[in-house]
């Protein structure tokens, strides 16, 4: 679908802010506003070109356009209009966002990998550092994996990893956040949490379930995992230290004897 029209005959202050009002009445969605008002506003700054991607609701779905602008400058020696050509992109933006989530994908337990997590880590920090908030980090390792490897082949092997991002995806948040940063190796970063045991719930729930519910039981008496975690609150978080934190937890919890967990306190 290809069209083109005018934004506005008359770009006054009154008519223009009108509009940026009626962004989420004409369609545009939520997240996509900031960005299309930014790229409007650099328009009226001056007669320019520029473009910007944003998703319609057309029906009952929203779909992905792209608009082609540039505004005119008119005889009072100001922006009088804007025009922008309208494109349908939505088969495009779908497809590049495939092939980004396959990019970020780990593909044994189709849970996020280790850039991808320490990325969305990272944003979540930033875009929430002036919020009042309590979040914890969770550095998760299989115990002993590597027996498990060798006395029951790498298929298996294979199959306890699935098991363990299973069980990770389905007992946490929607907000939260989980990857596989190595061979056996796990991070959590639950967001908002209400109190400092929290996560300690979490963790020994997950313990209970990666022990008990794995179905062959002959390697499930094998199997457990090695939590550290770490806490972080308001402005205070930063990912390397909490990264350093979770680790060193989660050494003691290895140290200690493995298949636990251990909350950093040295505070």
């Amino acid at each position: 679908m290809v069209h083109n029209g005018s934004l506005g005959e008359e770009c006054d202050e009154t008519l223009i802010t009108d509009y940026m009002k009626k962004l989420g009445e004409i369609g545009i969605h939520e997240e996509d506003q900031s960005r299309f008002r930014e790229t409007m506003e650099r328009l009226l700054e001056k007669p320019c070109k520029d473009q910007v991607e944003y998703r319609m609701l057309e029906g009952d779905e929203y779909r992905w356009h792209q608009c082609n602008l540039m505004s005119i400058l008119g005889a009072e020696g100001y922006v009088t209009h804007v025009q922008g050509l309208v494109i349908d992109v939505h088969e495009r933006k779908l497809e590049e966002e495939k092939l980004t989530l396959r990019a970020d994908t780990d593909a044994l337990t189709q849970l996020l990998n280790k850039g991808a997590t320490e990325k969305l880590i990272r944003n979540e920090i930033h875009d929430h550092q002036n919020i009042s908030h309590m979040d914890a980090l969770m550095m998760i390792d299989v115990d002993d994996f590597k027996y498990i490897n060798d006395h029951f082949g790498h298929m298996v092997g294979d199959k306890v990893l699935h098991f363990v991002g299973e069980s990770l995806k389905e007992n946490l948040k929607g907000m939260d956040v989980a990857g596989r940063i190595g061979g056996d190796e796990f991070m959590v970063f639950l967001q908002n949490i209400k109190s400092r045991h929290d996560p300690e719930i979490i963790a020994e729930h997950l313990q209970q379930i990666i022990h008990e519910k794995y179905d062959d039981r002959e390697v499930a008496g094998h199997l457990s995992v090695s939590i550290g975690i770490s806490i972080g609150t308001d402005g205070s978080e930063d990912y390397e230290e909490l990264y350093r934190k979770a680790d060193e937890a989660l050494y003691e919890t290895k140290h200690r004897g493995k298949a636990g967990f251990t909350l950093y306190d040295k505070e």
